[in-house]
């Protein structure tokens, strides 16, 4: 009989602004089991507790924990999600969403984060100390960013000229 893989599940967010900037928080090392992980930059979100059955509770009340953010009746996209083999063997399926928050938002600080930056997608890839488990769902956030920017370039191309 096949072994049956076991793993935590963990809710993530981009929370986006209008202009495309996501929301990174530096992880302050203070959270159990984050002192190795202190000064690295992730996105607000957290493992589902234990008897937890509904995602995006699970993700809402992480949001408010983390950043202060209320998800109230906002429906978040799952954008992506991956399967992370922690070094103690444990494994974690990471579920992005996406969630689009107004301009107005600012986030609330937590003992989980030392502070937080609003950035680019292509800026937090290229230039911070990201965790791992984020380059991927980074490198793919920059991919839709870069097609739906073509996309409204060939729209515009495409208008009729009236003369």
């Amino acid at each position: 009989m096949p072994e049956i893989l076991t793993a935590w599940i963990g809710n993530k967010a981009f929370l986006r602004k209008p202009d495309g900037r996501i929301l990174l928080g530096c992880d302050s090392g203070n959270a159990k089991d984050h002192a190795t992980v202190k000064g690295y930059w992730g996105l607000p979100g957290g493992r589902m507790d234990v008897g937890e059955v509904d995602i995006r509770l699970a993700l809402a009340r992480e949001l408010k924990e983390e950043a202060g953010y209320e998800l109230g009746d906002i429906e978040p996209e799952l954008f992506t999600s991956c399967l992370v083999t922690k070094s103690n063997g444990t494994h974690l399926l990471l579920q992005y969403f996406i969630v689009d928050v107004d301009d107005m938002f600012q986030p609330t600080m937590s003992e989980e984060h030392s502070e937080f930056v609003w950035t680019d997608p292509y800026t937090a890839l290229t230039t911070m100390n990201v965790f791992d488990a984020l380059k991927a769902p980074l490198q793919k956030l920059c991919n839709r960013m870069d097609l739906e920017k073509l996309n409204s370039t060939i729209a515009l191309r495409d208008e009729p000229v009236l003369g």
